[in-house]
């Protein structure tokens, strides 16, 4: 019997898998790797909201987009998902934008919280990587792109698992790749600011934040694409933030621990519980 030709190109087209891809930047991502004609795999929490995006994603693209709901918070969630992307020889691109932030510090949450974040920013990130490595490896081709934050240089009291897991994230991108560059492998740390997704969604910081300062999510990932083809590992999306960074990172730590917590104070959100969203 002969198989539908539809069929035989759908499966032969190079797989993008995307984590948090529900909402925000995940999402954007998803559009964009689907109008390039790949294939997605793509992970959220949330069962109708992804389920319905790969539906609008293969209606509108002709690919397939499978759908993982995973926390990787949980151990068999994440399982699962590795499972899956064991079973796959096309994986292309991976990105790894799943992350949530909390408004508690570190002193007064009850550590399994804090743990919980070390999970999703570090622990399920390093395991989607060493299971698409030799995949990428062996066809001389890949791209991943970890979703970091600009807050990965700018510590606050009480963001501080956040923002330090997000260094780490920042720190292993850029010694994968001194690692695999060789491999043709291209990798990138995309380091956004404010942007409009889940992540902000029940924050008061639009009540504090100009306009100026927020991004679209389909802002972020062009120029997250931009960066990648001119080889730029860290990515900051948008002139002022490129700036903020600057500062922030020449300015001596003295002046900048008290500017830092007085912004802190004009910036929380309504609700701690809340604010544990993921992007």
């Amino acid at each position: 019997m002969l198989r539908d030709k539809t069929a035989e190109n759908n499966e032969s087209r190079k797989l993008a898998i995307v984590t948090g891809a529900t909402s925000g930047i995940g999402r954007a991502y998803a559009c964009y790797f689907a109008a390039q004609g790949y294939n997605l795999l793509i992970t959220g929490r949330r069962k109708a909201l992804i389920s319905q995006l790969a539906w609008q994603l293969e209606t509108n693209y002709g690919i397939s987009a499978e759908t993982v709901i995973a926390d990787l918070t949980k151990k068999n969630h994440l399982n699962r998902l590795l499972r899956t992307i064991s079973l796959r020889e096309n994986a292309e691109v991976l990105i790894n934008n799943a992350g949530y932030g909390l408004d508690s510090s570190f002193s007064s949450d009850e550590l399994s919280h804090q743990m919980d974040m070390m999970k999703v920013h570090i622990n399920a990130p390093l395991m989607l990587i060493h299971a698409v490595l030799p995949v990428m490896i062996r066809n001389k081709s890949g791209i991943i792109i970890n979703v970091s934050s600009l807050a990965a240089s700018m510590p606050t009291a009480k963001n501080g698992m956040y923002t330090g897991t997000k260094s780490f994230l920042r720190n292993f991108t850029e010694s994968l790749h001194m690692d695999v560059s060789g491999h043709g492998i291209k990798v990138q740390c995309l380091c956004p600011g404010f942007t409009y997704s889940d992540f902000h969604r029940n924050s008061r910081l639009n009540e504090h934040v100009r306009p100026i300062f927020w991004m679209k999510p389909s802002q972020v990932v062009d120029y997250s694409i931009y960066c990648l083809k001119k080889g730029q590992v860290i990515c900051i999306p948008g002139f002022l933030y490129r700036v903020v960074y600057r500062v922030t990172t020449l300015m001596p730590r003295r002046l900048y621990y008290p500017i830092a917590n007085r912004l802190e104070k004009t910036m929380n959100p309504a609700d701690p519980k809340e604010s544990a969203l993921y992007y």
